[in-house]
Order: structure tokens, then C-alpha cells, then sequence
């Protein structure tokens, strides 16, 4: 019968522990400056009641915990070396026979577990306390309504566009299935093979029929155009159907939604329904949404893995290389993750590379540091 060995529960129980401690500074440290000082106004105006003030605060905690896991286990893992490195107990281990690199087993094991913790969170729980967090905010004027809209070009067999659909209010989709706001395209060729604009339709709601796979346009205006792009008549009408491939309506059921709050299945399901669709556009930024979804949970195994060799300095040094590498490794990780999600959009390197791309640059900065630290030790 396999046996954890006493070592080992004693480290993983003071590096859970350090953990846990981490996560609730975080999470505080995260929710002070804006969201709980927002809800406090909102609680002492009378904008929102106290069962209203703990609902919001626990649907906006998912979010904060997935920043804070990662930075939490770096923190613990730090600490807790630092402070075994200053006791001589890291000494008594490898006066017992104990190498360092035996020390990591538990590491990885209090990493695994936070990052599964990680990806509980972000995989079950977020997806449903998101969108309730953000409906909240709307209906208690913490935030404006999203003025969200959702594009759909169609394209014909030669591969050129043939119609574009543009719904501009689609915020109430999720909660009553209300459209509003619809603005229809059509495409025609020219004799020299140009494409111009042949007709638009302009409308103030509609509907998705599955039946006749058409959207059913109400109360608009539709606008005829000559060759040249004039304007040359209109026509008022209270219903008009335009046929469009149902992938504009399985796509609209998944823009709707905050990317964020959508799981690594939700996300791939979304990029395979933008191939089949035709809408190349968007893909490598869901794509990267998808693999961040895998690389953001295996942030906490590598955080942990680096905290502790960081965490062992020499015995009774005054100085404070471990925390001010480790303070450095969580800026340059924030950093990085959100300047990637600012160029996720832009094809500059594959999806997987561009989600992978601030936990590689923490590990060749860690063991850069570790290396600075060796040499600043010894030099």
C-alpha cells in the first residue's frame, strides 16, 4: 500500500497552508481597489440590499481566484523554502540523505493540486457565475448596458461575400432572446468582376426560423442601390425574410457570451463552428483563448517548481534575492498575459505559441534569476 512519507506530508502541509494564505491576500488585494469598494457604495445608497451585496461578491470571486492561484503557490512556495533554508531544516534533510531534487516531489504535488483547483475554477464554476455576475451589474447600474453586436459575413461557392449581417443590439439574447437592430447586406458583381453593394436592409427586430433557415426581418426598410452605389428607391415593409446559412445563428448563440466566462469545450466548440461557418477572422483569437485555458492552470505547477528552488538561500543570509525574484517573476508574468491578450487578434505566431508565450518567458526569466542569484552568492 503506497505511503506518503513524513517529509512529505510535513511539506505539503505547510506549503497548502502557505497557499490558502496566499489566495485569500490576493483575492483581497484584487477585490479592494474596485469591485468591494463599488458594492459598499452600492450597498450603503440603496442601490442594492446586503443578500445582494454577498451575491455579487461570490459571483465575482471565480475571477479573481483564477489570477490569484498561480501568484499564491509562488508566494507559499517561497516563503515556506526561505523560511526551512533560515531554520537549518533543509540542512537536517540533506544531513539525513534527502537531495534537493528529492524536495520537489511534494512541490509538484501542492502545484498539481492548485492548478486542478485552477481549472475547476475556470472550467465549471466561472462559466456559470460570470454571466450572473455581469446581468447583476446591468440590472443594479454598476455598469451600462453592453452595447454588444454580432457580424456574420456569407459567403458563395467562388468564395466571395455575398451578404453581411450585422445585429447591433444583442445584449438581451441571452436573458429573453430579444434581437433588435438588424443590418442586412447584399452583393452583386460588376462587368469588370468589382464587388458593389446591390441592396441593404435596415430593420428594428428580428428572428432565427430554423425551418426555412432564414432570418425574419421586422418593421425595417429596404434600400435598392444602381451599379454605381446610388441610392435609387426604397420600400417600407413589416416582415422580410433573408436566407442565410445557420451557422449565423449557432455562432450568434456563443458571441453573446463574455469569451472569459466560456471553458476550454464552450471555446473549441466556438472555433470549429467559426471554420464551418467560413469566418477565418476571428479564429486565431478564440484559438488562443482555447490553449490559454490549458497553459493558465500549468502556471501554478511552473510558479511552484520556481518559488521553491528561489525560496532555498544560504543559511542566515540577510539578503532578499528569493522574494524580489519572485515579486519580479508575478509582474513580468501580469505583464505578459495581458499584452498577449491585447495582440491575441493579430496573426504574428500560432494560437498555442501566443498562449504559451508568458509562462515561457517565466520560466527563462526564473532560471535567468536563478542563475544571477548564484552569481551574486558566490561573486
Amino acid at each position: 500500500m503506497f505511503r506518503i512519507a513524513a517529509m512529505d506530508r510535513y511539506l505539503i502541509k505547510q506549503l497548502t497552508q502557505g497557499a490558502l494564505f496566499g489566495v485569500a491576500l490576493f483575492v483581497v488585494i484584487w477585490l479592494a481597489p474596485e469591485t468591494l469598494f463599488r458594492l459598499t457604495q452600492l450597498l450603503f445608497s440603496g442601490k442594492i440590499n446586503l443578500p445582494q451585496f454577498f451575491q455579487m461578491l461570490a459571483y465575482n470571486l471565480p475571477e479573481t481566484l483564477e489570477r490569484s492561484i498561480p501568484m499564491a503557490v509562488l508566494l507559499s512556495c517561497v516563503l515556506t523554502f526561505r523560511r526551512l533554508s533560515q531554520n537549518l531544516e533543509l540542512i537536517a534533510m540533506q544531513a539525513a540523505g534527502i537531495r534537493p531534487i528529492r524536495l520537489m516531489a511534494p512541490v509538484l504535488a501542492v502545484g498539481a493540486a492548485f492548478a486542478l483547483a485552477h481549472a475547476l475554477v475556470q472550467e465549471v464554476i466561472l462559466p456559470q457565475t460570470g454571466p450572473r455576475y455581469a446581468r447583476m451589474q446591468e440590472e443594479t447600474g454598476m455598469r451600462e448596458l453592453r452595447d454588444a453586436n454580432f457580424t456574420f459575413v456569407q459567403k458563395n461557392r467562388r468564395n466571395e461575400w455575398d451578404k453581411f449581417l450585422l445585429i447591433g443590439q444583442t445584449q438581451q439574447f441571452a436573458a429573453r432572446g430579444e434581437l433588435s437592430d438588424f443590418f442586412a447586406l447584399f452583393y452583386r458583381r460588376d462587368a469588370d468582376g468589382g464587388v458593389g453593394i446591390a441592396r441593404l436592409m435596415r430593420a428594428d427586430r428580428g428572428r432565427w426560423d430554423p425551418a426555412r433557415k432564414a432570418w425574419a426581418l421586422q418593421n425595417g426598410v429596404d434600400y435598392l442601390l444602381d451599379e454605381d452605389g446610388v441610392y435609387r428607391s426604397n420600400r417600407a415593409f413589416s416582415q422580410e425574410w433573408v436566407s442565410m446559412s445557420p451557422y449565423s445563428y449557432k455562432l450568434l448563440q456563443y458571441s453573446v457570451n463574455n469569451p472569459k466566462t466560456l471553458n476550454a469545450r464552450a471555446l473549441g466548440e466556438y472555433v470549429r463552428l467559426l471554420r464551418a461557418g467560413d469566418q477565418q477572422e476571428e479564429i486565431t483569437f478564440f484559438e488562443r483563448l482555447r490553449y490559454q485555458k490549458i497553459a493558465q492552470p500549468a502556471a501554478s505547477i511552473v510558479f511552484a517548481v520556481l518559488g521553491a528552488l528561489l525560496g532555498m538561500e544560504r543559511i542566515r543570509t540577510r539578503n532578499h534575492y528569493g522574494l524580489i525574484f519572485a515579486a519580479l517573476l508575478m509582474f513580468v508574468y501580469v505583464i505578459a498575459t495581458s499584452f498577449i491578450a491585447n495582440i491575441g487578434a493579430f496573426d504574428m505566431a500560432p494560437p498555442w505559441a501566443l498562449a504559451w508565450a508568458p509562462l515561457a518567458m517565466v520560466c527563462v526569466l526564473g532560471l535567468g534569476l536563478l542563475a544571477l542569484r548564484q552569481r551574486l552568492r558566490f561573486g
